[in-house]
This record gives structure tokens, C-alpha cells and sequence, in this order.
């Protein structure tokens, strides 16, 4: 199937690009005759002219100026006004006469109309659509399509024509001068600000910007080049304003890592629509390839986004791909770039501590017999660490205090950070190659577009591969008829072979810092596990029964692979001039298949034969689980249609222009998993052992643990989500100045059940636009350009993963035999969409030559019917059946901010200087919810964007709180807080302040983001940016010591080296002493107190791109049209903080992301 599309759409490419009408042909004469005109053509095309010397006899002097004009339209030009006509065919093109028509009353006929066509593009060729063409001092005029082509007709070849577009510098046009056929360039768009100049794509329509009322951002194809991209969120991330990207975010295959405008939702989901080429994005969007988005459309308010409905709450992106046009040019793009990162490294993990300093608080702990009941447990046989161990053999008399002495000091001199480096952390290297190659022809065009890209990831032996490649065309098989397909096809193998170090842990416990993951010689070392060394030593399981993290490391073998095919096909149809039917259909499928195969050299393997081991059994009934290996394996599928019909207005009549469109779209989106696990699989014969019994509990080695069952992760899920909607969008300008717009949509969804109410949800949207600078008032010269916006509407949100049904989670078998399920949520019929109301208002300013531009905007966004978790009843009986609480609508909040986008031309001239100013606020406040909660649960809330969340209302969504701080007690080093005005270490107390007794701090996510962006250019040549962002006005709750985490769970922090140890510390330390005790609440009133609670603004040098240009002009043996080399620095630094603990305040516990170097070349041959 694969293969014959491939054929196919190759071989539409060479009937479509390979016509001979598509050659083309620049010159510029003046007053030449026809017969040099023919000469050129011969010379460029190799397409023979024929003709007589009577047919072209009288033809009048040609003066003509054209840049790579298909044939076609250059004989249309040259013909008009000759005494001769032509025809092409057989690759060849013949003159002959005109027939002259006479009429004796010409005199008395109305002045015949002079058609006059031509191509709009900006400074480097792109195409403007939507530019103005006005014919100077009438109202007639029109405008240039999606490819910058137009046509008008004029009554006289003296008549000039007006042309514009937003951005540029408006020109005037004498056609005498140029004749019928104009190609016009505009310029004065500063580098760096042809954003401004693309057309609004909102995935339904095209709309240019000076003609919206909505909030769009748009990142263009150059605003994208400004950083090396290695997926979508990298494309995005400071090129708009309205992005707030969260640094420490993972990345979640199939969401992108920030939020528009902030959040106004609390428990569904809080991230933006992504669409590709005007449908919803279904798949990983790792699958796509950035180097194949031409440009991307940011909507941010209900006008702009409203169109897709009730997904839209959040704003939507569009990402549209690279599409040749009718007639373009060959053209080939290639870019190649090698990204280096640096290594991690695991002495700047906060959560650690000295070999040296574990070890005292393991003696501390061994003698105040905190470990007496592991030691003497002779039923579970828990394991210790090697430090205990001595410890106990120190104490039982089995060696002497020299010896203790010296093989703690042996333990001392390890340090488990300085294996990690080593084994597990490693430099990630990241490879990318693009390839784009685009033609147009007279009828139609195609993009092929391919992709390969290889990353070795930071953790030793995790890798990602990924082969793209697409291809997207356009036909014009008759007139009046476009056909659009594309077809996309991507591959990608992950390997996710280490799991980092929370992989390496001492079962319930972190792993302890003394110890050595590989001998002296590099092999794997035996590190504590679950089950007591002492007790394996002494006993004969079935197989070693020794936990070697670096062996599982190099054995492990978990593997990902997806499969991805993405079908878009359209047409549309012109009915008339300004009406056109349009239709489309998407089919995405993904094929996910992830196979974990954990053979006996890992220890997951090995414990879970040894435990089901029965040694009294006989033959393979010893085996409870048999020999061999341990196979899981997830199969995903993805299956997403979706339709869309739709009627298209496009029209002007003197001032007046109305664009317009109603239609309706469905969508069917099915996700399928099964998770199997093969027991006893041999990779040789491809066998397990598939007749297990998993209900019957089976004895634990030698008594270990309880009777228990096999474990049986088996599962299979089916989820289909169908939608139908109906959808109208129209907008009405007059004279260009006054533009008003409307949108209404129904969205139908099966999310909430079957009632009329929560099935359906009504949409819309109202806008408006003042183009105040038109005005005949208005007199600031310097600002020349001065719009108003105002818009307001409705959005909608779902969580999806919430039926309106009863559902239940089915629980593993006990060891009676028995099955249990507890409630997930309960019925409830009243389930329903959440609402959103947005208004926005907005100022775009340009000042005299664009050499300012910008726009100011305030937004308001209110949400109701929000999703909360509600607490169960005590009295409906479904506490006891594993439930605790349950979600409903019921929720409200309110979202506000505003942005500020400046863009500055500073200089001009052969050195230039240009800068991005973004910034953006942005407050959210909860305006009801059902439940209240404790002091104690609210001060341990607000911990950034994926922190606990305890919504407080009047306050915003993630928030934080603590407990009141009076220093460390002096003569014990206890923390002290208060209460009731008074100082206090009455912990009980201090742990359940009311909330108007905590320390209200403000928010933990930032209210101001932005950006600072400068580009430097020395003659078009040398190009150097750089980016400086910044995050202010919220707050981080710094992770330090628990004595209780650390004596019980072994978690570590740095902090423990500042404890308190005499009077006199509490003057420099704010670390509690530490004390043998098992009360908890001494240590959560410290951990959530204030003073561990600062300041996260921060400011960092992002990146930095220095960029070198060949040009053919200038070096006339390049073989491509231009070659870019250039070398990028991500992440560069961080420049200033407000805390002073010397962390990264949005990267406080963990590793931040290292600093990586890119070396990259670009090369475009036309």
C-alpha cells in the first residue's frame, strides 16, 4: 500500500511539474522588439516560437521587466494590444494573426476593460495573500489570492493602481509603466517581523491579520529558524506572546509543556488544542518533525479560537506544513545540524548526602536500637545496609572495634554519585537531517518533505529514532476545481533501557551513598536489596538472588516502536467569484507496540522465580512461576476520522468586504490497549508457558511473605470518542476601517451520556475592529498606524477521563481466593461540559516606516461548571468500597493577564539591530468550590504547576501557604513556630493553624514571563541572537532535611550538614538538630514552614545563534542558492535569582536541563 502511494504521488509529481507550460523566463527589456522577446524564450526554455513575418509585422515595442514568469502568463502579457495571438501545444508555441473586428459605431461603444493581472510577494519572493489592490482614487479594487496572484480590470492604461498590505510600505503602480502583467515587491517590514505580514490560518480559514478581531499570535518560518528545534515545544517556546512553557515539565508525548493565558481549569486538562493543517492533532507530537511546519497560528482568545468549540478553552495551535503553489519554482531546502549536551552530573542533586555523614546517622540510629526489629525479623528477613551490618557485627562481638573501624572507613571513601556519573549519566547527542523539495506547475504543486532524526538521550543506553516523511499536493484538474492531499508517514523506535537513579533503590528505600555499583575492575557489585544479604548467603534459592543495578542496567531491554500514517484529502470548488464549497477528510492511524523483555540476568526476573519457588515440590512444579524470561508487552492503537464540509464566502463590493463560513464536521476518535505478560518466555523458540493459574495463591519461598497470587497485569481498554458539531464564523468590513465578526457552534459529544444538556454545548463568539489611523480626525504622524479590538465569547473543556457512569477498578485476587473492586467514581447523570467566557481587548500601533511595531492586550476569562473532587458522605456507604471522594461540576474561577509584544527596528543600514520585547501577566483566582480544607492541607500545597493542588477560594489555583516561623529553639535546636501570637513547639497545634493563621506567600507559578530578543546583521552576512527570558512574581518551597524520611525511607538532603548541633548554631543555621524521634509533625511543621519558602523570579540567558551566509551572487561556485552555517548554545545560563540558596528555582530538586551546542548547516537551491 506504502509503495503504491509512493508511485502515485511521484508520478502526479512529474505530470504536474514537468509541463512545458511551467518553465519560466526573466528579462528586463525596454522597447525591444518581438523578435528578441522570442530569442529569450528560446534561449531560457529551449521551446521553439514559430511564426511569419506577416503575423507580427505591425507589433508595437515590447518594454517588459519579469522574474521567473511561468510561459504561459508571459505569451498572455506579451500578446495584449498585438496584432497577433498564440497557441501552445506539442512543447512548442505559434504566432498568427489576429482577426480585426470592425465596427462603425465604435465611437458610441463604452470603453473597453483592460484586464491587468500580477503576483504581490514580499522581499524575498514569499507571496502576500490577501494584499490590497485598489485602483487609485475609485472604489474598485480587489485582492491577491492564497498565492499573491491577482486579477482587476481598468477602463484606462493610464490608471494607477494602489497596492498594500499590513507591515509594508504601501506602493503605487502606473500601469503604462509596467504593463498588463505586474509583479510588485513590497517592502519595509524590519527583518524579524514577517510574523506580522502571514496570513491568520485558524484551520477553517485565512484570515489576514489587518482584517481580525481575534487575538492570534503568528511564528513564521524565519521566527522559527532563530532556534534549533528538536520537537514542537522547542518551535513554540519564546517566539509568541501568551506562552507560558514550564521548564520542569516532562514531556508528555501527547501534550505540549505550556499553557496560553494561563489556566482556567483545575482537574481537566490544561493544555492548548494542537491541530495540524486545520484538523486536531491525535497522535504523539513527537512524531512531528519541525522542519516541517512553514508556520504556526497561535489563537488565544473565544474569536480566534471559538471556531473549534468546546476544546477550545484553552486555546488552540495550528501548525501548518510546507505546501509549494501553483507555478512556484523548484526549490530544495536542506538542513543538517548536530546538537552535543552536556553531561549530568550527580553532585548537584540536592538530595544527597556524604558517605561520612550517612553513616553517623546510621550509627546514630543503631544505637538508639532503630534497627533491632529488622535485624532480629526472622519472617520477612528484611534487608539492611552494609553500614548496619558492621554495626551488628561490631555489637554481636564478630569483629573487633579496628575492624569496624576500618571497614566503615572503606564504606566512607565511596561515593555512589561518582558510579552514576559514570555508568548512568552520559553526553546526549542529537542528530537531524530535514530535506524540503517543492515545484508548482500551471496545474497543481507538490512538497515532499523527509526527515531523520537520531538522539542519544542523557541517561546511558535511552535513545529516540524517528523517520519522517510527507508529501502534500495540490491539483487543478479543471477549472474552478482544487484537490488537496497529503500523506504522512512516521517511524520511530525508543529505547528506554535505564531508568535513572530512582531505578536504583534499596526496595522502600533510596539507595544509600556509600555504595558501589561496580567492583575495581568494572563489574557489576552487589548492592542491597530487598531481602536481608545475611539470609541469601545462607540459603539455596533457585537462582542467585543478588541485586546488581549495573547488570540490570546493561541487560535491560524495553522498546518502544510507533507507527504513524496521517491521510489529509480536500477539495474545494469556486461556485462563483467569492463562493466555494469546500471538503475534507483526515485519517490518522498510530501503532504503538512497547515490548519489555526482562530476562533472569535482571533481578525483577530472578526475585519473582525465587519467591514462588517451592523447593519440597517436585519437576517443574518447584517452579510456581517458571524459568525463563519475563515478557510485557502493550499494544496501542489510535484510530481518528475526522470530516469537515464547509461553504466558503469571500467577497467584495466597493468598501465593503464579507468573508464568511458555515459548515458542520464530525470526528470519531478510538484508542485501543492490551497489556499482556508472558511468563517462561524463551526469545529462542518464541514459547512461554501460557497456562498459568493466577487465582489460586501460591506459598512464598520458605514463608517469606503470605500466601499470594500470581502476578497478572493482563488488561484491555477500549476508548471511542464521537463528535458532531456545527460551526459558523463571519466577519464584515467596511472601507478596511470598521470590521465587526460573529462565530456560533454546536459541539455534540458521548462524553457525558446521553441527556440533551450535557450531550450538546453552545459556542460563540463577537468581535470588533477600529482601525483608528484611517480616520480623517486623526493627526499622529508618528504613529501611523493605530487599530482597536475588542472581543467576547464562549469555550468549552472536558475531562475525559471521567464517565457519567459508574466505574470501578477490578483488585488482584487476595490470598482467599477472593476478587474485590473499589469505586472510581459513582454514577452521575448530571456530568457535564466546562464553560469558559472570554473577553479581550487589544491596541496594534505601528509607528512612521514600521520602524515600532506592537500590541497591548488585556484578557479576562471567567469558568464555571468546572470539574472538583468532592468527598463522599460518610453516610452513602462508599468510603468502605475504596472510594474517597469523586469529581462533578461545580467549580469557578477567574483568569486575567495582559501582554505586551514590541517589536523594534534600532538600526537600519549595513549594521542592523533588532529587538523583541514580550510580556506577559497573568492571575488566576478560584471563585468557588464546594469543599474547604484544613490549615494542614493547604500549607502543603501550591508546589508549582505539577504540585499538590488545594484550591482556596479568593485565592489563585496553585498557591503557597506555611506555617509561621520563630526560629530554632536555642538550647535543643528544635524549630519553633506560633500560636496564638505566641511562640510554640506544641507541634499538633502548629500543624493545624486555621488558614487565616498561615503565611500567605502568592502564587507558585509566575504572574510575569517574557522575553527580550536581539538580532544583530552585518551586511546580510553575519547574524547573531540571542534571547534573555524571564519568570517573576512567584514563589518556590525549597525540599530539605526530614529526619523521619531520612531515618525510615533513607531520603537524603544536602541541609544535613547545617543542622544544628550547640547553642549558639540557631544564630547561622535555620536546620533543626537532629533527634531519635517517630512523631512526624516535628518534621512536616519544618518542611512546611516559612522559612524554607523564597522567592522563585528568576532571569536566564536562553540561547544564542551566530549565523554565517554564502550567497550565489557573492560566491558564485556554491553550488546551492544560499548556505547557512551556523552554531547555537541552548540554555546558556542563569543570570540572576532572588533566592540565595544558590538553586534553580524551577529546578529545585533533581537536575536541570544541561547547557547543549548545535553546529548546523542550511542550504536553499531555486
Amino acid at each position: 500500500m506504502k509503495a503504491i502511494l509512493i508511485c502515485l504521488t511521484l508520478s502526479a509529481w512529474y505530470s504536474v511539474c514537468y509541463s512545458q507550460t511551467d518553465k519560466t523566463v526573466t528579462f528586463d527589456e525596454k522597447n525591444v522588439t518581438i523578435k528578441k522577446i522570442i530569442t529569450i524564450i528560446w534561449q531560457q526554455t529551449e521551446i521553439p516560437v514559430f511564426y511569419s513575418d506577416a503575423d507580427i509585422e505591425n507589433a508595437s515595442p515590447i518594454t517588459m521587466k519579469v522574474t521567473k514568469m511561468p510561459i504561459k502568463q508571459l505569451m498572455d502579457s506579451i500578446c495584449r494590444n498585438q496584432p497577433f495571438k498564440y497557441d501552445i501545444s506539442d512543447n512548442l508555441i505559434t504566432l498568427y494573426k489576429a482577426e480585426r473586428i470592425t465596427n462603425k459605431d465604435s465611437s458610441k461603444k463604452a470603453p473597453e476593460k483592460i484586464p491587468i493581472s500580477g503576483k504581490i510577494t514580499d522581499q524575498n519572493g514569499m507571496a502576500l495573500a490577501g494584499a490590497s489592490i485598489m485602483i487609485k482614487g475609485t472604489t474598485q479594487g480587489t485582492t491577491a489570492d492564497d498565492y499573491g496572484y491577482f486579477t482587476i480590470k481598468v477602463v484606462d492604461e493610464n490608471a494607477e493602481l494602489e497596492i498594500s498590505f499590513v507591515g509594508y510600505e504601501k506602493q503605487t503602480i502606473k500601469i503604462k509603466e509596467h504593463g498588463y502583467y505586474i509583479e510588485c515587491q513590497l517592502y519595509g517590514t524590519p527583518a524579524g517581523f514577517a510574523d506580522l505580514t502571514v496570513i491568520a490560518n485558524s484551520g477553517y480559514q485565512k484570515i489576514p491579520k489587518e482584517r481580525a478581531t481575534g487575538s492570534f499570535s503568528i511564528i513564521s518560518n524565519e521566527s522559527q529558524n532563530k532556534s534549533v528545534n528538536g520537537d514542537i515545544n522547542d518551535l513554540l517556546r519564546n517566539k509568541a506572546s501568551g506562552l507560558d512553557f514550564q521548564p520542569n515539565a516532562t514531556n508528555q508525548s501527547k501534550k505540549v509543556s505550556f499553557n496560553i493565558r494561563g489556566q482556567s481549569t483545575i482537574l481537566s486538562s490544561r493544555s492548548p488544542e494542537l491541530a495540524k493543517d486545520g484538523f486536531p492533532y491525535d497522535g504523539d507530537i513527537r512524531n512531528i518533525n519541525p522542519d516541517d511546519i512553514d508556520y504556526v497560528t497561535v489563537m488565544k482568545d473565544a474569536a480566534a479560537s471559538s471556531i473549534w468549540g468546546a476544546i477550545s478553552a484553552n486555546g488552540v495551535i495550528n501548525l501548518s506544513t510546507k505546501r509549494s503553489k501553483r507555478n512556484d519554482p523548484l526549490r530544495t531546502e536542506l538542513n543538517i545540524n548536530t546538537t552535543i549536551g552536556e553531561k549530568y552530573n550527580a553532585f548537584n542533586d540536592p538530595n544527597y548526602m556524604g558517605a561520612s555523614d550517612y553513616l553517623n546517622v546510621e550509627q546514630f540510629l543503631f544505637r538508639n536500637k532503630h534497627y533491632d526489629a529488622t535485624l532480629t525479623n526472622t519472617t520477612t528477613r528484611p534487608a539492611t545496609t552494609p553500614g548496619v551490618d558492621i554495626f551488628a557485627k561490631r555489637r554481636a562481638g564478630i569483629i573487633d572495634a579496628a575492624d569496624s573501624a576500618r571497614q566503615i572507613d572503606a564504606l566512607s571513601a565511596n561515593d555512589i554519585r561518582r558510579d552514576l556519573n559514570k555508568y548512568y549519566f552520559q553526553q546526549s547527542v542529537n542528530q537531524q537531517y530535514s530535506l524540503t523539495v517543492s515545484r508548482g506547475g500551471p496545474k497543481g504543486a507538490i512538497s515532499f518533505l523527509a526527515g531523520w532524526k537520531k538522539s542519544n538521550s542523557p541517561l546511558t543506553r535511552n535513545s529516540y529514532e524517528r523517520f519522517n516523511i510527507g508529501f502534500n499536493n495540490v491539483f487543478y484538474p479543471i477549472e474552478k476545481l482544487e484537490m488537496q492531499t497529503s500523506f504522512f508517514l512516521t517511524d520511530s523506535k525508543s529505547s528506554n533501557h535505564n531508568g535513572g537513579i530512582s531505578s536504583v533503590t534499596m526496595h522502600n528505600r533510596k539507595i544509600y551513598p556509600y555504595a558501589r555499583l561496580a567492583d575495581d575492575d568494572g563489574n557489576p557489585a552487589v548492592v542491597a536489596r530487598e531481602i536481608s544479604q545475611r539470609y541469601k548467603d545462607t540459603t539455596k534459592a533457585a537462582l542467585d538472588w543478588n541485586y546488581r543495578p549495573l547488570q540490570d542496567l546493561r541487560s535491560a531491554n524495553n522498546i518502544t516502536r510507533l507507527n504513524d500514517i496521517l491521510f489529509n484529502f480536500g477539495a474545494q470548488y469556486y461556485l462563483y467569484k467569492g463562493l466555494r464549497i469546500e471538503g475534507k477528510l483526515q485519517v490518522e492511524k498510530q501503532l504503538t507496540n512497547t515490548r519489555n523483555l526482562q530476562s533472569e540476568d535482571l533481578y525483577f526476573t530472578r526475585d519473582l522465580i525465587n519467591k514462588y519457588f517451592n523447593p519440597l515440590a517436585t519437576g517443574d512444579k518447584k517452579y510456581g512461576i517458571p524459568r525463563g524470561s519475563i515478557f510485557d508487552e502493550i499494544n496501542a492503537n489510535l484510530l481518528s476520522i475526522r470530516s469537515r464540509f464547509q461553504i466558503n464566502i469571500d467577497t467584495s463590493f466597493g468598501k465593503h468586504t464579507i468573508a464568511a463560513i458555515i459548515g458542520s464536521e464530525t470526528g470519531s476518535v478510538t484508542n485501543t490497549e492490551v497489556i499482556k505478560r508472558f511468563y517462561g518466555y524463551s526469545t529462542n523458540k518464541n514459547t512461554n508457558s501460557g497456562n498459568l493459574d493466577y487465582k489460586t495463591p501460591l506459598p512464598i519461598f520458605q514463608n517469606l511473605r503470605p500466601k499470594s497470587t500470581i502476578p497478572n497485569i493482563d488488561d484491555s481498554k477500549t476508548t471511542r470518542d464521537e463528535t458532531i458539531s456545527y460551526f459558523m464564523n463571519a466577519s464584515y468590513s467596511y472601507a478596511g476601517r470598521y470590521i465587526i465578526s460573529a462565530s456560533s457552534r454546536i459541539d455534540q459529544a458521548n462524553f457525558f451520556g446521553s441527556a440533551f444538556n450535557n450531550k450538546n454545548v453552545l459556542l460563540g463568539s463577537v468581535g470588533m475592529a477600529w482601525k483608528i489611523s484611517e480616520e480623517d480626525f486623526y493627526s499622529i504622524y508618528w504613529l501611523r498606524d493605530l487599530k482597536l479590538r475588542a472581543t467576547y465569547g464562549s469555550g468549552g473543556n472536558a475531562n475525559r477521563n471521567v464517565p457519567a457512569i459508574l466505574s470501578v477498578d477490578l483488585l488482584p485476587v487476595n490470598a482467599l481466593g477472593l476478587g474485590s473492586a473499589a469505586i472510581n467514581n459513582p454514577n452521575n447523570p448530571y456530568l457535564g461540559w466546562e464553560r469558559s467566557n472570554t473577553l479581550n481587548v487589544a491596541i496594534d500601533f505601528a509607528s512612521l516606516n514600521h520602524r515600532v511595531t506592537g500590541a497591548i492586550e488585556y484578557y479576562a476569562k471567567k469558568a464555571d461548571n468546572l470539574m472538583e473532587m468532592r468527598q463522599v458522605a460518610p453516610s452513602a456507604g462508599l468510603a468502605g468500597q475504596g472510594m474517597r471522594g469523586f469529581l462533578a461540576n461545580g467549580a469557578g474561577m477567574i483568569n486575567r493577564g495582559a501582554e505586551v509584544e514590541i517589536n523594534a527596528k534600532i538600526l537600519n543600514g549595513n549594521f542592523k539591530w533588532t529587538t523583541r520585547l514580550i510580556y506577559n501577566y497573568n492571575t488566576n483566582k478560584i471563585t468557588h468550590y464546594s469543599d474547604t480544607f484544613p490549615g494542614a492541607t493547604i500549607a502543603k500545597s501550591g508546589g508549582g504547576s505539577s504540585g499538590n493542588i488545594t484550591p482556596v477560594v479568593g485565592k489563585p489555583l496553585h498557591y503557597i501557604y506555611s506555617y509561621p516561623w520563630a526560629g530554632l529553639d536555642p538550647n535543643d535546636g528544635d524549630p519553633r513556630g506560633i500560636a496564638d501570637n505566641k511562640i510554640s513547639k506544641d507541634y499538633t497545634l502548629l500543624n493545624n493553624l486555621p488558614i487565616d493563621k498561615l503565611v500567605a506567600h502568592g502564587p507558585a507559578l509566575p504572574t510575569s514571563t517574557g522575553v527580550i530578543a536581539n538580532t544583530f546583521t552585518y551586511k546580510k552576512r553575519v547574524t547573531l541572537l540571542f534571547n534573555i527570558a524571564y519568570r517573576l512574581g512567584y514563589y518556590f518551597r525549597a525540599p530539605s532535611l526530614s529526619y523521619y524520611a531520612l531515618f525510615n525511607t533513607g531520603h537524603m538532603h544536602k541541609d544535613y550538614a547545617k543542622r544544628w548541633k550547640e547553642s549558639g548554631d540557631e544564630l547561622t543555621t535555620q536546620v533543626p538538630s537532629m533527634k531519635y524521634v517517630t512523631n512526624t509533625a516535628r518534621d512536616a511543621f519544618y518542611t512546611n514552614a516559612a522559612i524554607n519558602v523564597h522567592k522563585a523570579d528568576n532571569i536566564r540567558l536562553q540561547d544564542i545563534k551566530i549565523t554565517y551566509e554564502f550567497n550565489k551572487t557573492e560566491w558564485r561556485h556554491i553550488p546551492a542558492t544560499t548556505i547557512r552555517l551556523y552554531f547555537y548554545v541552548n540554555n546558556v545560563a542563569l543570570l540572576w535569582k532572588a533566592n540565595k540558596l544558590g538553586l534553580d528555582p524551577d529546578f529545585i530538586s533533581g537536575y536541570a536541563t544541561p547547557r547543549s551546542y548545535t553546529i548546523g548547516i542550511k542550504a536553499d537551491f531555486k
